[in-house]
């Protein structure tokens, strides 16, 4: 019985997943040039899309790498963790509802002797960065984009920074994380035969090495690099379609696509994609059709990254049974 409903469950998550796709891309090209979209995407320029698909990559590679370090496990190997990443991500361009997070949970403990409570605990600390990453950067730009005056912008924005960091001592110093967090452990923890009490130790030991030194420069630097290579990856995209625009738009539409990705859309984000690319870009001259052809460039540059590496292992498995079976 319970693994009928858990059936039923994640069917009805693809099927919302799907519907919500649906909608999305009825508003994304309902005023889409279907003639100009097709011939926009036989001309896109390969070398931006290939430069794009580079940028993904590193991407890929640089967040395994902080997975690595924030779940303190230097003495692992690196490869188990791009890996379980790239799973992660191709994961989530088929499935719906962000299902590769826990996939790629999944492939780390198999790959590599950590255990599960400390591949969860690194997965949710690595996502918590993103989060930060992504609010530093909106607020970032928005003090490049903002109507209002910029002495304003830039006070009220400090302020609201003040904010989240007495918030987060006073949530630190009464454990109301713990509180916060404890509905959510019991339904996910326990189904995984982990203990509650264990995860959360593990957890607050990992949190309290963020914040030596060597490991807050160590993150700031990763951090920079990431949003480098999100930005690039987009700015290509663009770029390969013949839009021009200013140069911080790709970030803009970086980050209202991350924003947008959290939404259970399936298969990978398609409708969502297209709606916010249009939506982000209207404003600076950039048509409706090349707008939705950016989306899907950015879609098929991430699943072709994606594949290639899944192919990859595929490959190697293939020749190492060959091999084998030749000693044999």
């Amino acid at each position: 019985m319970k693994i009928y409903n858990k059936r039923k469950r994640v069917l009805a998550a693809f099927v919302l997943g799907l519907i919500l796709s649906g909608v999305f891309l009825y508003f994304a090209l309902r005023d889409v040039d279907w003639v100009q979209l097709g011939s926009t995407l036989l001309n896109v320029r390969q070398s931006s899309m290939g430069f794009c698909m580079l940028m993904i990559a590193s991407g890929i590679l640089l967040r395994s790498w902080r997975w690595r370090l924030v779940s303190q496990a230097q003495n692992e190997n690196f490869v188990a963790f791009a890996k379980s990443t790239n799973l992660g991500i191709l994961s989530n361009q088929l499935l719906p509802g962000r299902v590769g997070e826990i996939i790629r949970v999944i492939s780390l403990v198999r790959l590599t002797s950590l255990g599960l409570a400390r591949g969860l605990g690194g997965a949710v600390i690595d996502r918590a960065l993103d989060v930060v990453s992504l609010l530093v950067i909106a607020w970032g730009l928005s003090l490049l984009v903002a109507t209002v005056a910029f002495p304003g912008t830039l006070f009220w924005g400090l302020v609201g920074i003040l904010i989240l960091v007495v918030l987060g001592h006073f949530i630190a110093r009464t454990r109301l994380l713990r509180t916060l967090l404890s509905a959510w452990s019991e339904r996910w923890i326990h189904r995984w035969a982990l203990r509650a009490e264990d995860f959360f130790t593990l957890f607050y030991s990992l949190i309290r090495e963020l914040v030596r030194p060597r490991t807050v420069f160590r993150l700031a630097l990763l951090a920079v690099l990431i949003a480098m290579a999100d930005y690039l990856a987009v700015a290509f995209a663009v770029w390969s379609v013949g839009a021009e625009v200013p140069l911080y738009v790709p970030m803009v539409l970086w980050v209202l696509l991350s924003f947008g990705s959290t939404l259970p859309s399936a298969p990978g984000y398609l409708g969502i994609y297209q709606l916010v690319a249009v939506w982000a870009l209207a404003p600076y001259g950039v048509s409706a059709h090349q707008a939705v052809a950016v989306a899907f460039v950015l879609q098929a540059a991430t699943l072709l990254v994606s594949l290639l590496g899944v192919l990859n292992d595929i490959r190697i498995l293939i020749i190492r049974k060959a091999y084998i079976r030749d000693a044999l």
